[in-house]
């Protein structure tokens, strides 16, 4: 008797913490958007477009959604705290820009795709 309740009483502590882990894993996998950016960009129909942070594990997306076909898009996510972030758009590495991004901003990005990472026309960063 004593050796059945020794290991029902491992299976019960085991099943709990896996089940925490799992809990743990899908909060933080679920976290509220705290930030956005929207906007267009003329000639990128249809492209992906995301950020990015930078860090010692190399480039880490953290949201990503695609245009329009007129080159609209709204993205939303969630960062910790103030950083330098990356905004880029499509499969190229040239096409990329930085962006100081704090949780609550709502920043606004106008461009052309043919010049989208030397010209363009962003507002709400902090």
């Amino acid at each position: 008797m004593q050796k059945t309740g020794k290991v029902l009483l491992f299976f019960i502590v085991f099943s709990i913490l896996f089940g925490c882990q799992n809990s743990k894993e899908d909060t933080k996998s679920k976290l509220p958007d705290n930030f956005q950016i929207s906007g267009q960009i003329l000639g990128a129909a249809n492209q992906s477009i995301y950020l990015e942070v930078v860090n010692s594990k190399g480039r880490v997306k953290l949201a990503e959604t695609s245009t329009e076909v007129d080159g609209s898009f709204s993205l939303k996510g969630n960062v910790k705290e103030l950083g330098l972030y990356q905004l880029s758009i499509g499969n190229k590495a040239n096409k990329s820009v930085p962006l100081t991004i704090s949780p609550k901003d709502h920043v606004k990005v106008k461009a052309n795709y043919v010049d989208f990472e030397r010209l363009p026309n962003i507002t709400g960063t902090s």
